[in-house]
């Protein structure tokens, strides 16, 4: 669990240049070289997928994948971390789908893994990180840091 924490405690200095007072310019170049362009057009060669990405709440690009039911999926800007979640009645979020379930969620998973995406669990998103949010002053968790603004 270390590692995995060491690692992403790296990839959040890396991007946000210093623990205590983190800058989002990273967000801004993200969202203008769409640097996982070719990964949504590959979803979109089996999918329908809308972009739903929030630039002023979001570290991370979101989409709307429509297939036997529609997922939420987040490919954090911060490094090649992914959630997917299945969506219920008036797109609320389900529980994170750490493993595939169904031949869909399986051929997702799959391109996501393709392209070096990893995805977390539920435990390691809710730990704390070194990591301050600007607004609230408070350490983020690894949730907040890869894929909101806190």
């Amino acid at each position: 669990m270390y590692d995995r924490q060491h690692l992403l405690e790296a990839a959040l200095i890396a991007a946000y240049g210093s623990a205590a007072h983190p800058n989002y310019a990273f967000v801004t170049k993200a969202l203008r070289q769409q640097p996982y362009q070719a990964i949504v057009a590959e979803l979109r060669q089996q999918f329908s997928v809308e972009d739903i990405t929030e630039p002023n709440y979001d570290v991370a690009f979101s989409y709307v994948v429509h297939a036997e039911r529609e997922y939420g999926l987040q490919l954090s800007m911060v490094a090649k971390y992914f959630l997917l979640f299945p969506f219920g009645p008036n797109r609320t979020a389900e529980p994170l789908l750490e493993t595939p379930r169904t031949e869909q969620e399986q051929r997702l998973f799959s391109v996501l893994h393709a392209n070096s995406f990893m995805t977390l669990d539920e435990a390691i998103l809710g730990q704390v990180t070194k990591l301050i949010g600007v607004e609230s002053g408070q350490p983020l968790t690894f949730y907040e840091a890869l894929f909101t603004t806190g």
